[in-house]
């Protein structure tokens, strides 16, 4: 009989086990967001089975490399008013991600902050943005981009893949556009 209890938990651990570590790494790659983890508190689940996060309310500032990497199920992310700083890779391989809600405060989109993010269609880029990063919507399937005046720099292979892309404005403040920028755009 004990044998059988003791079975029965280790196959339960095996299963539950990469479920417990990756919602322990998200935990611990985001341990500065003790006030987002209170505001959501009440819709946990909602932000463990990933269709919505909302961290208006948040007062996060910065958003850490891979924080919300490889998050398949999520599909709508609002990002806080405060949120000025995000590392790499930060949503990428988010492949259901449809709904991205930027802040105005945000001045840099970070290095392949939306690779392969295969669903997002559309994103608002607001006008104190000054930076887009290396891979950042590198193959997303984005249809329109309205680049804002402030923007100064884009980065090598910043929107290449985007096979959707057919029309995309450069303003004039542009300094940079790194190597194969709109590779593979039509």
């Amino acid at each position: 009989n004990m044998i059988d209890v003791f079975g029965t938990l280790a196959a339960a651990a095996l299963v539950l086990l990469p479920c417990v570590n990756r919602i322990n790494n998200q935990i611990n790659s985001m341990a500065y967001f003790e006030p987002f983890f209170m505001g959501v508190s009440d819709n946990l689940q909602d932000e463990i089975n990933g269709e919505k996060v909302d961290m208006s309310l948040t007062g996060v500032t910065l958003l850490r490399s891979n924080s919300f990497s490889e998050s398949h199920l999520l599909k709508d992310v609002i990002l806080p008013s405060t949120l000025t700083d995000v590392e790499d890779m930060v949503f990428a391989g988010c492949y259901g991600l449809k709904e991205i809600t930027l802040p105005d405060s945000l001045k840099y989109i970070g290095h392949s902050m939306f690779f392969e993010c295969t669903s997002l269609e559309n994103v608002e880029l607001h006008s104190n943005l000054e930076v887009i990063g290396d891979y950042s919507f590198s193959r997303v399937a984005l249809k329109t981009v309205n680049l804002p005046k402030s923007l100064k720099k884009i980065g090598s292979y910043a929107f290449s893949g985007c096979n959707f892309l057919t029309e995309l404005v450069i303003p004039e403040g542009i300094t940079s556009i790194g190597h194969y920028a709109f590779e593979n755009c039509k």
